[in-house]
């Protein structure tokens, strides 16, 4: 493989990754306002 094909599959490597951070932190903070949502509605419940 040569430095430029080597280089543009570094930046791929990084950008999925990047893409990849951000699907996950999107995901933990929606699973946080569903768990929170039913927390609250839970305590007012009881």
């Amino acid at each position: 493989m040569n430095d430029t094909n080597k280089k543009i599959d570094d930046l791929l490597k990084a950008e999925r990754r990047k893409k990849i951070k951000i699907v996950l932190g999107i995901t933990a903070v929606f699973v946080l306002m569903v768990c929170f949502t039913l927390a609250m509605e839970g305590g007012a419940n009881m």
